[in-house]
């Protein structure tokens, strides 16, 4: 008689959409967590899924995704959209690019999952107040 161990996701029992690395299941969640955290490094971006970047690394655990995050997985690997805040004194296409890039390489670091795309959702400018 062949002595199986249930997979991860039956002990758990997980529910898709969830990324599979070896034994390790990843949920979506969490992976929007960390595009959320990364994204809260790049200079020029205000917010991030509803949240002030600044206050992003203090709030890392969140209990549900954050909204304006989404996670696609293909059999290639991931998709991720992320809707932002910009702040108004940053050029868009440079800032949008070094996002792109931060969110792909800490995902890809951190899961060893391949970030096929980071589609990014312009939701607004952030214009500081003048001082008076």
């Amino acid at each position: 008689m062949e002595n199986t161990a249930p997979a991860p996701e039956e002990i758990l029992n997980i529910e898709e959409p969830a990324v599979r690395t070896e034994n390790v299941i990843i949920e979506n969640e969490v992976l929007a967590e960390i595009a959320c955290y990364a994204a809260a490094d790049v200079e020029g971006v205000s917010e991030v899924a509803g949240l002030k970047a600044r206050d992003i690394k203090s709030k890392f655990g969140f209990k549900n995704a954050p909204n304006g995050v989404k996670i696609d997985k293909t059999e290639e690997g991931l998709v991720i959209y992320l809707a932002i805040i910009i702040d108004s004194r940053y050029n868009i296409p440079e800032t949008t690019a070094k996002l792109r890039e931060k969110i792909k390489q800490t995902v890809e670091a951190m899961t060893d999952c391949d970030v096929l795309a980071v589609n990014i959702k312009i939701s607004g400018v952030y214009v500081e107040k003048e001082q008076d």
